[in-house]
């Protein structure tokens, strides 16, 4: 089989508390699996990604399908690569570790590895980031926007919070003179 899998991280090392990162996974070569296979298995395939205690990852940002055990279903035809967020929310107890990526297809396997430093943020000294994730995350955020301009079809509308302050009015002593607590109807406290 010639499918092969490539891991790149945006930053080789992540904060060890409330350290954000991003997982890029491209592949090739799925041109080389065997007709047999295509037509038994269909183009779909299976990525698990498998990371250590203490990391955690979103819903990938491509908006691939992702099944209740967190394997995201790709057709290979016409996708190429997947990235993720990752994230640590307290601190982890390790300062190097794997994570391992597997790409499923029929009975035909690719399996990857990249390994992951975590550090304190103080011990960090200015980030080195791989342009090439920074770049992918950046098309993947122009898609999002255009993806995400509403039309007459949307059924949410988002509308930003306001914040009401109150208001002073001549009859306030009333309200606080006369005002009855209640926990619940026909209770007073």
């Amino acid at each position: 089989m010639n499918l092969t899998l490539e891991l790149l991280l945006a930053k080789p090392i992540m904060e060890n508390e409330e350290g954000l990162n991003h997982l890029w996974i491209r592949w090739q070569g799925f041109s080389g699996i065997a007709e047999h296979t295509q037509s038994e298995f269909g183009t779909t395939a299976t990525l698990n990604i498998q990371l250590p205690e203490g990391l955690h990852r979103a819903v990938n940002l491509n908006g691939y399908i992702e099944d209740n055990e967190r394997q995201i279903k790709i057709d290979l035809t016409e996708h190429q690569d997947v990235l993720i967020e990752i994230y640590t929310e307290s601190k982890v107890p390790y300062d190097e570790s794997l994570i391992t990526v597997q790409l499923t297809i029929g009975d035909q396997q690719a399996a990857a590895f990249v390994p992951i430093r975590l550090a304190d943020a103080d011990e960090l000294e200015e980030p080195v980031v791989n342009e090439q994730v920074v770049e992918r995350l950046k098309q993947l955020s122009i898609k999002d926007d255009a993806r995400s301009t509403p039309s007459q079809h949307d059924e949410f509308v988002s509308i930003p919070p306001r914040r009401v302050e109150p208001r002073v009015n001549e009859y306030d002593f009333l309200v606080e003179r006369y005002r009855i607590d209640c926990d619940g109807p026909g209770r007073q406290i």
